[in-house]
């Protein structure tokens, strides 16, 4: 199904929430909105399902009206399917007949041969009997996806679906969550606070401040490519360090050169000063380097420690570093610089 959001605004007691928010989702896409509480990405998926009315713009599925101006479709006519964040399961039904209660239209036979598939898919084969309160939260959190796919909606919408689950049931769940829906070709939104889980599962996020999207691209620009310095901020680890620009493209800072005749958007005049943004793997250990810095803290990742820096000039940045280099805090270690995307931005007034 082909998702279009267009224009869409919508405001409470006159404070706006959602400020003219746009996108579109090609059928089969998992898209996230990813962006701190409070920022209007739960009222959006929201007026997607049909549980709140916007105050301007359109929803559109596959080019049919759900939303617009004089037009409110109910939630059981949009083929919309939605996994909360509680599971909302039944308590007093077992697992087979929470994942076959939305298939009351179709024979005894076929529901239950639908419900049987998807409690397999979602890896519970076995469980069909058991009760929601004798299965483990990861367990729930299945059996609630596997009751939203049962129907075949023409869309998923997501809810911080793994937030109260542990990190690492959260990484394993979130990965098996992305293979389910791309093996049944389900376009997909889900909403999160967490940029792991959305790196994780989504193919395409939009990063939400204050009830506008920042900036709708893949995990892999929005870490690289951030098109506003709020985007580089949110998503990863990185510090910013001033450079100033020479008349070939070429930025200096405190730990070397850095060419940016490859970032056609960087702001760079000759002699002009940005802040340029480095993410811990622009910055290298090297003991062969010239440029030193001072350990300032240290944190153990397991195959890397994640080391804060300072350099000479007392400007700190971030260093991703493989654990066999286990530097004491206050030692000195060489550094330099290796970037492959250059990013930088205006300085702040």
């Amino acid at each position: 199904m082909q998702l279009e959001i267009d224009s869409i605004r919508r405001s409470f007691g006159g404070t706006p929430v959602l400020r003219d928010i746009s996108f579109a989702l090609a059928p089969g896409t998992i898209g996230c909105l990813l962006g701190p509480s409070g920022c209007g990405k739960t009222t959006l998926l929201r007026i997607i399902a049909g549980f709140e009315a916007a105050d301007a713009g359109r929803v559109l599925a596959d080019g049919r009206v759900l939303t617009a101006p004089g037009v409110q479709l109910p939630p059981h006519e949009r083929r919309i399917g939605m996994v909360f964040q509680d599971h909302a399961l039944f308590p007093h039904l077992d697992v087979l007949a929470n994942v076959a209660f939305g298939l009351h239209d179709q024979p005894a036979a076929e529901r239950r041969a639908r419900a049987l598939e998807l409690i397999d898919a979602v890896g519970l084969a076995g469980l069909a009997a058991r009760r929601p309160h004798e299965l483990s939260g990861g367990q729930q959190q299945r059996v609630a996806l596997a009751r939203a796919l049962a129907p075949g909606p023409q869309l998923l919408l997501l809810d911080e679906p793994l937030s109260s689950l542990d990190a690492e049931l959260r990484r394993q769940l979130g990965a098996e969550l992305r293979q389910i829906l791309k093996r049944y070709g389900t376009t997909a939104l889900l909403v999160t606070h967490d940029q792991q889980e959305a790196f994780a599962i989504a193919d395409e996020v939009g990063v939400m401040r204050e009830g506008r999207i920042e900036q709708w691209a893949t995990p892999y620009d929005l870490y690289h490519r951030p098109a506003t310095r709020f985007v580089a901020e949110f998503v990863g680890s990185g510090t910013f360090v001033v450079g100033r620009c020479r008349a070939d493209g070429t930025i200096d800072t405190a730990l070397g050169a850095a060419s940016a005749l490859h970032a056609a958007d960087c702001p760079c005049t000759p002699g002009s000063t940005v802040d340029l943004l480095l993410r811990p793997d622009d910055v290298v250990h090297d003991d062969a380097s010239a440029t030193t810095a001072e350990v300032l803290a240290k944190a153990f990742r397991g195959a890397d420690f994640l080391y804060t820096l300072r350099l000479a000039d007392g400007t700190q940045v971030l260093s991703l570093v493989p654990s066999h280099h286990d530097h004491h805090i206050g030692e000195r270690i060489g550094v330099r610089l290796e970037t492959d995307h250059v990013v930088a931005f205006e300085p702040l007034a």
